[in-house]
């Protein structure tokens, strides 16, 4: 449901967008800037016309007009403060729980560095404690470098950045007491299993160079030209490619089954061997 209200949110603010409805001005809110409802003819217009359900109009158009609002006054609070306002997009894997995703806004300098935002955004997290606090952050296509003002890296007021967080290892171990938990934290986070194994697949066969014979025929990749004439590279460009590619290709198969969150950790670690 939450995805399909992702594809339907795009295709009604392109509509509005079309149309020039702005929900921050009159008719939508009154003198006072206090919310007011939605005319029930274009509700059902939109509904009709883009065939999505009216209750999925009205969810959408609040959540279309309270992001503007917002982004409104973020405007004048950083002009009157210098204090940014920044929308995350928050994403997990299912390991902790089944809700993966959660929006939420924080208000920071553009002068603190993008590590900062984790102990503002651990703040409202639900047990911040079950994740690494070393998220990664997404601003316009580019992992935000850590150790970097978020100015220097040109995120500015009212940006929107994802946050993709990893769970910590939980190991049970035995004690005179009997049984007790433990925490431990790995140095890259723990993906899931999806990510895991494709990645351990993608590496077996990224390694191989030729097809085997016989009763050893393998599957393996070979890169060629548009022409189709074999590329030749050293070994470690090759392997880097090959499990690039074969971590982009899953990625796009699970982007088309909904299956966002997995899609987008495959797209980062298939980004980190292109490069």
């Amino acid at each position: 449901m939450e995805n399909e209200e992702s594809s339907y949110l795009s295709i009604l603010r392109s509509k509005l967008n079309q149309e020039s409805i702005k929900f921050w001005l009159p008719p939508y809110i009154d003198e006072t800037g206090g919310m007011k409802d939605f005319p029930l003819d274009l509700v059902s217009r939109y509904s009709k016309e883009l065939s999505i359900p009216a209750h999925l109009v009205i969810k959408i158009f609040n959540k279309l007009r309270n992001h503007a609002i917002a982004k409104l006054k973020s405007r004048e609070h950083f002009k009157s403060t210098g204090i940014a306002t920044l929308f995350l997009h928050v994403i997990w894997t299912e390991a902790v729980n089944k809700k993966n995703r959660t929006d939420v806004i924080i208000h920071t300098s553009l002068e603190d560095k993008s590590k900062d935002i984790w102990s503002k955004l651990a703040e409202v997290l639900e047990h911040p404690e079950h994740f690494n606090d070393s998220p990664r952050m997404i601003f316009k296509g580019k992992t935000l470098n850590p150790e970097i003002s978020l100015e220097e890296q040109k995120v500015m007021n009212s940006s929107n950045i994802m946050v993709l967080l990893t769970p910590k290892v939980m190991t049970t171990i035995k004690t005179s007491d009997g049984m007790s938990t433990v925490q431990t934290q790995n140095k890259d986070g723990v993906v899931s299993d999806i990510t895991r194994q494709t990645r351990q697949v993608a590496e077996k066969l990224a390694k191989r160079k030729d097809g085997g014979s016989g009763k050893n025929d393998r599957f393996y990749l070979e890169l060629n030209d548009q022409h189709g004439n074999k590329i030749s590279l050293p070994d470690d460009e090759r392997e880097s490619l090959c499990l690039a590619m074969t971590l982009h290709e899953k990625g796009r198969v699970l982007m088309k089954d909904n299956q966002i969150s997995e899609s987008l950790w495959l797209f980062l670690e298939a980004d980190h061997e292109f490069t």
